[in-house]
């Protein structure tokens, strides 16, 4: 048997002022005090779990090897250079009959 997912109702005292700019929203945007909230929260959520992470990531200095100037020029001198001139004709992409 499966659990059906049920809301948590949060009530939540805020100044006049703060309901007045939510109000304000909620008209302007032609939804409910409760989705804008939600939206709000959910935003603000993501935004501190983005700032931990940079924290966190901030707290783990580069190794000499990520900071050494010549680490990619190897792996990109590997790849050949784009010449124009070269005909693509015969791949399965430019041949389809899709593209035509």
């Amino acid at each position: 048997m499966t659990k059906a997912v049920q809301d948590v109702q949060v009530a939540v005292r805020m100044p006049n002022a703060l309901v007045g700019e939510l109000d304000r929203w909620v008209e302007a945007s032609h939804s409910s005090r409760a989705e804008l909230i939600r939206e709000a929260l959910t935003a603000h959520l993501r935004r501190l779990e983005a700032e931990r992470d940079a924290d966190i990531y901030d707290a783990m200095p580069f190794t000499d090897h990520e900071l050494s100037p010549g680490r990619t020029a190897g792996v990109l001198s590997t790849i050949p250079p784009w010449d124009e001139t070269d005909d693509w004709s015969s791949t399965a992409v430019a041949s389809s009959s899709d593209d035509r």
